[in-house]
């Protein structure tokens, strides 16, 4: 072979090539690829957004609050400036009380007019009724009773069946 002829390299000049065929299925499966990969991760995060969203921050009920309260009633909140509630049902105590309610401690940035809530009640030193404050057990008995936060809760039949069953752990009604 003389060393001055072009080394063939394609078919046109009688060579094979090199690499891919155009119909090879590595090249078109290579192709998609990235853009299914891309696909299916975006999809992945969707689902565990969605996830997320449906399981966080579940409302739970403070067991120390519910303990210490002298009754807990589902209202619905009339004017939350005022603090005023229609009483729907109450748990802990026998006789009914007056509806409607006036809370001097309802905090109204948490109660929304309208809306139904389960709220733990207590009598305040003047014989009036109150929401009662979460106590810390870290706080001990000294704490001041006024710096405890009084929490309200959203009514759901699933939170008035947990207020159900931690009152019959409290052998109340």
């Amino acid at each position: 072979m003389n060393q001055s002829q072009p080394i063939p390299k394609g078919p046109e000049d009688g060579g094979q090539r090199r690499g891919v065929e155009p119909g090879d299925p590595c090249r078109t499966t290579g192709r998609w690829l990235l853009p299914l990969s891309l696909v299916v991760g975006i999809l992945w995060w969707i689902v565990l957004l969605g996830l997320a969203a449906q399981t966080a921050n579940p409302v739970t009920l403070n067991f120390r609050q519910i303990a210490q309260a002298e009754v807990i009633v589902l209202g619905r909140v009339v004017q939350p400036e005022i603090g005023r509630v229609d009483v729907v049902r109450q748990w802990l105590r026998d006789e009914p009380l007056p509806s409607p309610l006036v809370l001097g401690n309802l905090d109204r940035r948490l109660a929304d007019p309208g809306q139904s809530y389960l709220i733990p009640l207590s009598r305040a030193a003047d014989g009036t009724l109150m929401v009662t404050r979460a106590r810390s057990p870290a706080a001990g008995r000294n704490a001041r009773p006024t710096t405890a936060p009084a929490y309200i809760y959203p009514a759901s039949p699933e939170l008035i069946q947990r207020l159900e069953s931690l009152c019959q752990r409290l052998d109340r009604r």
